[in-house]
């Protein structure tokens, strides 16, 4: 339209210029025709004329007199109507300008903007490879974990099968001990019994007795010998009982050590269920924010498509010059807000991105912490102490070896068993005697107590890392489902501002020209833009624009 009425006035200012050329011409010519008369007036006045003659060229000198102010007033009129055009011309000619500056000014920031959109989509595409990288990494590493974890699983699997037959073999082992110490404490009972029988019958013979009998003195040596020999025997039991006794007690307390070991390995285990569930929960996030990205950038670009269709459009209604609306203000408000809208949700999206950074660095941190846990550090050492253990348990026990029990030999299955028990050794190293010392076990039992509380605190520390990564996912669930209101939000009142803010005069040339146009199909897109249709509407337009598609009946017959 602007550059229609920049067409007139050019035309104009061209005819203005030819009047301007014919009435110079006009006024030459008067002029000329003036210096005439005034010349022909001269020589009159300088020459006797007859009354006949001097009444006729003083008639003719009063006409041409006459003629003249006639035209002197017509020259002043013309000439104050050539300044008149010429005032309007520079008028009309500066608002030309400053309206072409305006729309220059319009398209450059409009290809600003563009070039703004393709960087940051640009940029978004390099940070969505980027995350798509740092995903990949963290899934394989989610897998070596889980790797980890199923052999972790079958090492716990074996050491609970093992536990379950040592329990077998050292019940059946305590049975065979209690029965040995039942058959000790009667044979002892049996022989203090026999002993005092028998000393009650030597002092009645003694009494009986005669002193200078030689074979009575003969017997009390054989007695008292005999004697002796059943005193060490006493002792030795004794010392087999009492040995006997104490081993029962170490044995006793390492199945309770063993329970309680197997107990606290099924609650990792379970912890570690549930870490496995977690990380499953952390890949399926992070798939479906994957998706929700991708998504987003198919988006952004369909909406760098749509702008660079306005931005062609805005190009052919500037060669157009009857469809350019008048509100261009108004327009350039929209783009404006347009690209706030499109820069705030830029911002979001890389807040987004950091958020899930920081939630990838945690889940790593978890599989960091669960490949620290101590509990399977010496898996290769407890697998050589409980086949030592099984190889040194399958010897049976005499009754009457008293140096199998006092051995070395049995020290090392003590020790075996406090390496089954924990990472570390529990218990200290064996004496000459076979067993610990009191000190010595308090000591192992405080820092097995130590080490069950260290392991606890790390469970606890896990347990919070586990709350924490789930809350960090509730709140990144409930700032998407924020985000995605939002932008259907904005996306709704955009389309209603552009349906209310459209100027009704372009609408109505552009519905002109759709209605006079031979090729329809072209301006389907833009008038689907302008009135914001959604795909149903427009793909029912562009039916109706085809001649051979389009129905008999209707609007657009």
């Amino acid at each position: 339209m602007e550059a229609d009425q920049g067409a007139q006035v050019e035309d104009r200012t061209t005819f203005l210029e030819e009047q301007l050329r014919t009435l110079q011409t006009e006024n030459s010519a008067l002029k000329s025709k003036s210096r005439e008369l005034e010349r022909k007036l001269e020589e009159t006045n300088g020459r006797p004329l007859t009354p006949k003659l001097g009444n006729s060229e003083s008639l003719k000198n009063f006409r041409e007199d006459g003629q003249i102010q006639e035209l002197k007033s017509q020259l002043k009129s013309k000439q104050d109507e050539l300044n008149k055009v010429q005032v309007s011309l520079k008028t009309r000619t500066n608002d030309y300008e400053e309206k072409l500056k305006r729309m220059r000014g319009i398209f450059a920031q409009a290809s600003k903007s563009l070039d703004e959109y393709r960087a940051t989509i640009a940029k978004q595409t390099e940070q969505i490879s980027s995350l798509e990288e740092t995903a990949a990494a963290s899934q394989q590493k989610l897998e070596q974990v889980e790797m980890e974890l199923n052999i972790k699983r079958e090492t716990l699997d074996t050491l609970e099968s093992e536990s379950k037959m040592r329990d077998g073999q050292y019940g059946s082992k305590i049975s065979e001990l209690e029965i040995k110490l039942r058959q000790s404490t009667s044979q002892l009972s049996h022989t203090t019994t026999e002993y005092q029988q028998y000393k009650q019958r030597a002092n009645t013979l003694l009494q009986q007795m005669s002193p200078d009998d030689n074979e009575d003195t003969s017997r009390t040596t054989m007695l008292e010998s005999e004697l002796n020999q059943l005193k060490l025997e006493r002792t030795e039991l004794v010392n087999v009982s009492s040995t006997s006794a104490k081993r029962i007690k170490v044995l006793e307390q390492d199945l309770r050590q063993t329970l309680e070991t197997v107990e606290q390995l099924q609650k990792e285990k379970k912890n570690a269920g549930k870490l496995e569930k977690q990380c499953d929960q952390l890949r399926r996030e992070l798939l479906e924010l994957r998706k929700a990205k991708i998504d987003e950038k198919a988006r952004f670009e369909k909406e760098l498509e749509n702008l660079q269709a306005q931005y062609v459009n805005l190009q052919a209604r500037k060669s157009e010059p009857n469809h350019i609306p008048k509100h261009a203000n108004d327009i350039h408000r929209e783009k404006e807000e347009e690209n706030e809208q499109l820069k705030a949700t830029i911002t979001t999206l890389n807040d987004e991105i950091t958020c899930l950074k920081a939630e990838v660095k945690s889940l790593e941190d978890t599989v960091k912490e669960i490949q620290k846990a101590p509990v399977f550090e010496s898996q290769d050492r407890i697998e050589e102490n409980l086949s030592t253990t099984d190889q040194r348990s399958a010897r049976p026990l005499s009754p009457n070896s008293t140096h199998t029990l006092s051995s070395p030999t049995t020290g090392s299955v003590y020790a075996s068993l406090s390496n089954l028990l924990s990472p570390t050794q529990l218990f200290g190293s064996e004496t000459s005697g076979g067993v610990s010392p009191a000190g010595e076990q308090v000591s192992s039992n405080n820092s097995s107590l130590m080490k069950e509380k260290e392991y606890q605190q790390q469970l606890k520390y896990l347990a919070e890392m586990l709350n924490d990564s789930e809350n960090v996912v509730m709140t990144l669930r409930a700032q998407e489902k924020t985000l995605k209101e939002e932008i259907s939000d904005g996306r709704k009142m955009d389309a209603f501002d552009r349906r209310q803010n459209l100027n009704i005069e372009y609408l109505k040339n552009v519905f002109f020209k759709y209605l006079k146009s031979e090729n329809k199909q072209t301006m389907v897109p833009i008038l689907s833009k302008l009135l914001s249709l959604d795909d149903k509407e427009t793909q029912e337009l562009q039916m109706q624009s085809n001649p051979s598609q389009a129905p008999k009946s209707g609007l657009w017959s």
